[in-house]
């Protein structure tokens, strides 16, 4: 994977991660659980991401 395309793919990952947790906040101070799980689990997935990601670099995938 080429380096420009490594850190588009990070930077997609925090940016995701992030969102998350500032909406799962929101909908936690406003009240809306259900929302709130569902932000929660976009949370799972870009934590997710970035294992893949970094598992990804750890076993040698620039090419």
């Amino acid at each position: 994977m080429k380096k420009i395309e490594r850190a588009i793919m990070w930077t997609g990952a925090i940016g995701t991660l992030i969102f998350g947790i500032t909406q799962t906040a929101a909908a936690i101070i406003r009240g809306e659980w259900f929302v709130a799980f569902c932000f929660a689990a976009i949370i799972a997935v870009s934590k997710g991401m970035m294992q893949a990601l970094d598992a990804e670099e750890k076993k040698g995938g620039e090419r």
